[in-house]
């Protein structure tokens, strides 16, 4: 499959290709630059560290061929850490753990969360709108994401411990899932733990974050043992809109 067959109304030559930063059009991709967006991640602490997580899955990525598979899952990681520079975090520092459709990451110390779920969510939906809109329907993309907030230690196949849990169990939560499936125009649903809306979102501690924007929910994921308090938002719509979808 060319990529005139995937982009709509946009032919881009070459095998390397990534949506430029300012969302507006499409460039190839230097070596350097693509060796970067798909770097080893940093080795972790030997110890337990209190940090903040984020788990991005992209939606419908297995009913893709192949080729759209690998588009997404590139774009995906640029766009991840185009709003980790917007939120003053260095990507090099970010320990990456890499899940086929997904990819989920561990913040360094000293990571400030508002910023973080301030800027990096609505970084991501400037991207996907600005890719989208470059795409066949077909190889549109949209994503869920998830943050959660704690300790966690190194183990032998990534992080141990409840927030890295949590972050998955949020992440692929049937609540969020059901909520995206509704709300087809919304290209980035987002998920968190009570802790981070309580500390972050309730107080207002970021620029853009305001607890309107959110909508209350319960994920239930019992054959897990997973039971917890979260907030969701649809970026594009507001809480109540969001918790309509809910019921």
């Amino acid at each position: 499959m060319s990529r005139g067959d995937i982009y709509s109304g946009v032919t881009v030559s070459g095998s390397n290709n990534r949506l430029g930063s300012t969302g507006d059009t499409y460039y190839p991709a230097s070596p350097a630059e693509t060796e970067t967006s798909h770097r080893s991640a940093p080795p972790a602490s030997d110890g337990p560290v209190h940090a903040l997580y984020a788990f991005a899955d992209i939606i419908g990525w297995s009913k893709q061929s192949a080729r759209i598979q690998a588009l997404s899952i590139s774009d995906l990681v640029d766009f991840l850490e185009l709003g980790m520079v917007e939120a003053s975090i260095d990507p090099e520092q970010v320990e990456v753990q890499d899940q086929g459709d997904a990819r989920f990451l561990t913040f360094p110390a000293g990571t400030d969360p508002a910023q973080v779920l301030a800027k990096l969510p609505r970084r991501l939906d400037h991207q996907l709108a600005a890719r989208n809109r470059d795409m066949a329907a077909h190889a549109q993309m949209r994503v869920r994401m998830a943050f959660s907030m704690g300790a966690s230690a190194p183990g032998a196949a990534g992080r141990v411990g409840q927030a890295p849990i949590a972050v998955a169990r949020l992440v692929n939560s049937d609540i969020l899932r059901n909520v995206m499936k509704k709300a087809e125009e919304v290209r980035c649903g987002v998920i968190i733990d009570s802790y981070l809306y309580e500390q972050c979102v309730r107080q207002r501690f970021g620029p853009d974050l305001d607890p309107v924007d959110w909508a209350a929910a319960r994920v239930s994921v019992p054959e897990k043992g997973f039971e917890a308090a979260a907030w969701i938002r649809l970026l594009g719509r507001t809480g109540e809109q969001s918790s309509g979808l809910l019921a």
